[in-house]
């Protein structure tokens, strides 16, 4: 749900719905973000104006700017940001972040989201962001540093964080397992310390939990989940998104742990005793119809006609969607014989897209008759998406 204007110098920025409702700046692949000079930062009454070689783009009154540099461009030392005042920025992505680069970053006092690529591999210097005050989402793709640094947000506000590393050992699992505030975590890793896992449960404000890894887990990894009382959500995958668990492991997991979704699963209490691995293997996407064009998608609904159609909005960029994707699936498959279930592209079917006023994805929207009767924006787990649709098919 966003409105995207350009500046003069056409870089883009989109004024999201979010709790603060601010401002991102995109700026072009080919030019340098270090040659931007801030003129002026807006009040509640003045605007942000940013100028560089090629124009002027204008943050309007009330907001703060959130900075997305260049992927691939070295963002270095961030030497810019002393021109900025301590509470200009919301928000901030880069990579390859130097060590000063990060003491400038954590002088930001109204950051709340930072995602960083490749920082400097220094403990002391990345430590450095449990300082802002305001941070609440922290996303950092790091292969480098010991990971010993992540203890230092223990007591802060941090509520989300997401890790991707090559690598992650027990230093960097007890780390993670001291930041009592979490409510979701994600967990990408090639290679981690299965026994390690067991730090995490001390995370007992945590709701939700990803883990992508290629390292072997059986059911006795996961026996920290029994104290996290909390959880709602797990999803083990391997590190390309395919499955991880075999199905009777994921049996196991999900008569052990009866009140978690577990991979996009929950069966009510008086079903798990009669379900097998064969139940619950992965079942695919030949239950879903992939859309090409909008003619396909009409042709679909027609030959519908009362029967309800769940359009799935997606794209192969959206992360959410890899975690949604296949709880749609399992939806379809469980439901094929009530409703049917499209995926939609928006970049195949941009004209779908723009149709239903599809402002982001995952989307989900059901049809009946031709008419849409309810939509959502944003993932669910499976028991919610039950609920929505049973909603939607009851007014």
């Amino acid at each position: 749900m966003t409105e995207q204007s350009s500046g003069q110098n056409g870089a883009e920025y989109d004024e999201r719905l979010w709790n603060r409702g601010d401002v991102v700046l995109r700026f072009p692949d080919d030019h340098s973000v270090g040659e931007i000079q801030i003129v002026a930062v807006g009040t509640e009454d003045d605007d942000i104006t940013l100028v560089d070689a090629r124009g002027e783009v204008t943050v309007p009154a009330g907001h703060m700017a959130s900075l997305e540099m260049p992927d691939g461009t070295p963002a270095g030392d961030l030497a810019f940001l002393d021109d900025l005042p301590e509470d200009a920025l919301a928000g901030f992505a880069a990579s390859g972040v130097l060590g000063a680069g990060l003491g400038r970053l954590a002088r930001q006092k109204e950051l709340f989201q930072v995602v960083l690529e490749e920082p400097a591999p220094e403990d002391a210097a990345l430590a450095r962001l449990a300082d802002l005050p305001e941070l609440e989402i922290l996303g950092i793709e790091d292969d480098t540093s010991p990971g010993r640094w992540f203890e230092r947000f223990a007591g802060t506000g941090l509520m989300n964080l997401e890790v991707s590393r090559r690598s992650t050992d027990q230093d960097a699992l007890a780390g993670i397992g001291s930041i009592d505030g979490l409510y979701s975590l994600r967990l990408l890793s090639e290679e981690l310390n299965a026994d390690g896992l067991d730090n995490l449960g001390s995370l007992d404000g945590l709701e939700s939990l990803t883990i992508w890894t290629d390292t072997p887990l059986e059911p006795s990894h996961f026996m920290f989940v029994t104290r996290l009382p909390e959880l709602e959500v797990l999803e083990v995958k391997a590190s390309d998104g395919g499955d991880l668990l075999r199905p009777d492991h994921l049996l196991d997991l999900i008569r052990t742990l009866p009140d978690v979704e577990i991979n996009g699963l929950w069966y009510p209490a008086e079903k798990l005793p009669s379900l097998t691995p064969r139940d619950i293997a992965h079942v695919g996407d030949q239950n879903v119809v992939a859309i090409e064009n909008a003619d396909d998608f009409d042709r679909l609904v027609a030959r519908a006609g009362e029967k309800p159609v769940l359009a799935y909005f997606t794209a192969k960029w959206c992360v959410p969607c890899k975690q949604f994707g296949p709880i749609v699936e399992r939806f379809a498959a469980d439901n094929a014989e009530r409703i049917s279930t499209a995926r939609i592209d928006i970049d195949v079917a941009p004209e779908l897209a723009d149709r239903y006023e599809i402002q982001g994805v995952p989307t989900v929207l059901v049809i009946r008759a031709g008419e849409v009767v309810a939509g959502h924006g944003g993932s669910l787990p499976r028991r919610d998406l039950d609920h929505f649709i049973k909603h939607a098919l009851e007014h």
